[in-house]
């Protein structure tokens, strides 16, 4: 059976001035392309919730955005699906208070999270998190999964 597999990511980046870095954030939903499209060739369902919501952005404030991925990751199911925390186009998602909620909700309803900085992307490359998202690893092997509400 499919996995949903949400992707978590960093998004906002800021100039000195306080405005957006644009062209950072183009980066970072490019970076979460790669990473749905990894997914999906690993066989499972993607959810990049940058992709969801970057093209219409404007239509609802942030705290609503983030509040609605909220919301889809309370529906998946704590017994199947994932959650994953890629680093970023600049490995800044430990720093991303985005992911951090993310994070924590997909704690608190026991979803598998697959912290993608441990797994390093040359793993990914190489198939690992295939065999994390089918359960294929174990603790001794390259490390990339924890169970249910855990994390690797």
């Amino acid at each position: 059976m499919l996995r949903i597999v949400y992707c978590a990511g960093p998004y906002r980046h800021y100039l000195a001035d306080g405005s957006y870095n644009r062209p950072a954030m183009e980066d970072e939903l490019a970076d979460e392309r790669s990473w749905c499209e990894i997914i999906a060739r690993a066989g499972h369902v993607p959810f990049g919730p940058l992709g969801n919501s970057v093209p219409i952005e404007r239509a609802l404030p942030e705290e609503d955005w983030i509040e609605r991925d909220l919301e889809i990751i309370r529906r998946l199911r704590s017994d199947h699906d994932v959650f994953i925390v890629r680093p970023g186009a600049f490995g800044t998602a430990d720093s991303s208070e985005g992911v951090a909620r993310e994070l924590c909700e997909a704690r608190s309803v026991g979803l598998i999270v697959i912290h993608s900085s441990i797994m390093g992307v040359d793993a990914v490359k190489r198939g690992v998190l295939r065999l994390a998202l089918d359960g294929e690893l174990c603790e001794s092997d390259e490390m990339a999964w924890g169970e249910p509400g855990g994390v690797a």
